[in-house]
């Protein structure tokens, strides 16, 4: 595994700003709500876009299969993201799902890069 240090900049750079948009955007009715939102726009944001640009690994199809899977779980968590901060207000249930897509993109990222594929 080896880090690219510009790529990663950039990746982390925008996900401070996707973070930022999430503290933006939305009403403040629940302000510990709005800042979970922004903390985890910011978190899921960067992890996944850190694997996707920011990182290389022992081979080209190892890279090329983790930057799909983590290009796919960004949208995937961005859009869920939006959608509970749009029509959700429960803390319990956006920690418990953003946790599980987490968790399950964890999994998959150390399946992939174990299997040396």
């Amino acid at each position: 595994m080896k880090l690219n240090l510009i790529p990663f900049i950039i990746a982390f750079s925008g996900s401070l700003l996707i973070g930022y948009a999430f503290y933006s955007f939305g009403s403040r009715n629940n302000l510990n709500f709005h800042y979970l939102m922004t903390i985890l726009g910011f978190l899921f944001s960067s992890l996944t876009l850190s694997c996707t640009f920011g990182i290389d690994f022992k081979s080209s199809r190892t890279t090329t299969n983790i930057r799909t899977v983590s290009g796919i779980f960004f949208l995937i968590g961005m859009i869920s993201l939006v959608l509970m901060k749009a029509f959700v207000e429960s803390i319990p249930l956006v920690i418990i799902s953003s946790g599980i897509l987490g968790l399950i993109y964890l999994l998959i990222i150390y399946s992939i890069n174990k299997s040396d594929q």
